[in-house]
């Protein structure tokens, strides 16, 4: 499509943060675990999808540079408040703990589960930072799309697969419960199930949108914009 427009940037600027502290979270508490021999609640599995989302969202957001031109409109003030109050937080508690003054982890040598054991910590911060923009970074996305009474340029497709990857993050706690009985496995990471329930209700909301309330795919706008460019037709794949 050569365009943003439909895609709120909020969404992706709360992404590359969120992803970023969470990246952080997942490594910082797998070292804790193997270094302690603590009962398993974070995997490999979850490293790789924390940073294999951060880079994908740090292209999606040279991608959103480089078509500004079709950017539906600038980030909503409150959004943008909520975001940098996180942001900022981020930095004074990344600074405290290169001071000393906090801990990058929960000292979990005497077989605490993390930071449940109230050792607050940097880590800490980054898994309650990453839940607080996940339940807010879907919202501006819904209102727009309310409000267009419209789904395209938000993919269905890349919903599909949050919802299914949210699907399996939270049946993988359980199996891991039933194999052996330690509920550490569930409550040593609330993080991780914390998105897994946020992504499958909002990406519920987003199927309800496109295909029962807005099921008509043509956008005017967009229209408008391929007929101004010499094309009057809007193929269903560049819409979805």
């Amino acid at each position: 499509r050569k365009s943003v427009q439909g895609l709120r940037i909020e969404y992706t600027l709360y992404n590359e943060v969120g992803f970023f502290c969470y990246s952080w979270y997942v490594i910082a508490n797998y070292r804790a675990q193997q270094e302690y021999h603590l009962t398993e609640s974070f995997y490999v599995n979850d490293i790789a999808f924390a940073v294999h989302a951060f880079v994908l969202t740090t292209v999606q957001l040279v991608q959103i540079f480089w078509y500004r031109h079709t950017i539906d409109g600038p980030p909503g003030v409150v959004y943008s408040v909520i975001l940098t109050g996180v942001t900022v937080a981020f930095v004074a508690q990344l600074i405290a703990a290169a001071a000393g003054a906090l801990p990058w982890v929960s000292d979990t040598r005497a077989g605490g589960t993390y930071f449940w054991d109230g050792a607050y910590c940097l880590a800490a911060y980054c898994s309650l930072a990453k839940v607080i923009i996940t339940a807010v970074k879907y919202v501006p996305q819904a209102v727009h799309n309310c409000r267009r009474k419209s789904t395209i340029g938000w993919s269905i497709c890349n919903v599909a697969l949050d919802f299914t990857g949210g699907t399996f993050s939270f049946g993988q706690n359980f199996i891991q419960v039933a194999n052996d009985g330690n509920w550490n496995h569930l409550f040593g990471n609330p993080g991780k199930l914390a998105l897994s329930v946020l992504s499958i209700v909002f990406d519920i909301l987003f199927f309800v949108q496109h295909f029962v309330l807005f099921r008509d795919r043509r956008d005017p706008a967009l229209l408008q914009q391929r007929s101004e460019g010499g094309s009057t037709v809007v193929s269903l794949v560049d819409q979805a």
